[in-house]
């Protein structure tokens, strides 16, 4: 009788632990890649250790898809262990990505591990910190600047924005291309200690023109380098920026030759003169008419002017006053860029009157020599005859 009382109380027991044995199970979590960059993919593998008395069943791993993080295409969103027993470890890779444009910053990573035992579902919930390293990425956006003449200092305004997800640091821009039109006025490096993404900085770079610089647009060269959060220097960023020097034409007109009599059509030559560097094009020269005064042709082409060279437009005038007089007249002209110019000049002309015109004329003396080659002919026939009579 005790006997049979001792074997059902062993069979109870023994019933009592099978039910009661439980997994026991202990997260970890290791080949993560020490930073991740905004787009990149990167796998996570979790390791599942069973320290416990029973077996864990129908062991997954599913991670959450909370931004900054999404599940790589193609992979599933749970990953299945099996089963794991006592003392054995199971694993399981989670291929995830991290979302472009994230910024840099560290994120938790949080996943569900879940499991069955004894017909009881359970679930141990980690998360992991995953740091994500953003890609500054530089553009120069746009580049102001006043208007430029050959012989000008000026400053070349360039707008940096940061396009990338990380914050750009030790900014530094070089203008490059230095050539003997187009010098820095100073330093040609501008600096940016940091810029954030999404900002947009500005940094001046001083020119200096030389004052022989033919008009034209100029492609001046511009490069960036600058690390990321992490100190890891990022692509170059070199662009070309378009600089317009202006046409510095500069007309100068000039009376050359020619008599003015006041009422009498008087022809006066002018010269125009450029004294600019560059050719002033399709040169016309219009005289402006005003009361008192008649000036024909009503306008005359005379073409391209070179710097330092001058052409001449003949003009007849005719004018009522006398005295000291303004001739003006009006330039139109076309620079480099085929860009229209007009310019207007005074030319001071004195118009004699009749009386001063006359008094200016040259004396004529051959009617004297004449008439004394008369007398002296008479004399000497008079004095051939006298001779012959005796």
């Amino acid at each position: 009788m005790k006997k049979a009382v001792f074997l059902l109380l062993l069979l109870v027991a023994s019933s009592f632990a099978a039910t009661t044995a439980a997994p026991s199970l202990t997260i970890s979590v290791s080949n993560i890649t020490e930073t991740i960059r905004p787009g990149a993919s990167f796998t996570v593998q979790v390791k599942v250790q069973n320290d416990g008395q029973g077996t864990a069943s129908n062991v997954t791993v599913v991670p959450t898809t909370d931004r900054p993080f999404a599940i790589k295409t193609g992979t599933s969103s749970e990953v299945s262990v099996g089963s794991v027993g006592l003392g054995q470890i199971g694993t399981a890779n989670l291929h995830l990505q991290a979302l472009p444009g994230t910024p840099s910053d560290v994120y938790n990573l949080e996943f569900v591990t879940i499991y069955w035992s004894n017909d009881n579902q359970f679930s141990i919930t980690r998360s992991t910190p995953i740091r994500v390293e953003a890609n500054p990425i530089l553009e120069i956006i746009e580049a102001e600047y006043d208007k430029i003449n050959p012989g000008d200092f000026a400053e070349i305004s360039l707008k940096i924005k940061n396009i990338g997800s990380g914050e750009a640091r030790n900014v530094r821009i070089v203008y490059t291309n230095v050539t003997s039109s187009i010098l820095p006025a100073g330093s040609a490096v501008a600096h940016l200690s940091s810029l954030d993404p999404g900002k947009t900085k500005t940094v001046d770079i001083p020119i200096s023109v030389s004052g022989d610089a033919e008009a034209g647009t100029y492609a001046l060269n511009f490069e960036a380098t600058y690390e990321d959060q992490a100190g890891v220097i990022q692509p170059l960023l070199a662009r070309a920026i378009g600089v317009k020097v202006d046409s510095n034409i500069e007309l100068k007109t000039f009376f050359e030759s020619g008599r003015v009599i006041q009422g009498t059509p008087s022809e006066i030559v002018l010269s125009i003169a450029n004294t600019g560097p560059n050719t002033a094009q399709y040169l016309e020269v219009i005289p402006v008419q005003k009361r008192g005064m008649s000036i024909t042709p009503a306008s005359i082409y005379v073409g391209n002017v070179e710097s330092d060279d001058f052409d001449t437009a003949e003009l007849t005038v005719t004018s009522e006053n006398a005295g000291m007089q303004d001739i003006e007249i009006t330039l139109l002209y076309k620079d480099h860029f085929n860009q229209a110019h007009e310019a207007t000049e005074k030319v001071v002309v004195k118009v004699l009157t009749q009386k001063e015109a006359a008094a200016l004329q040259p004396r004529s003396y051959g009617s004297y020599f004449l008439l004394l080659i008369l007398i002296g002919g008479g004399v000497w026939y008079w004095r051939r005859r006298k001779k012959k009579k005796a």
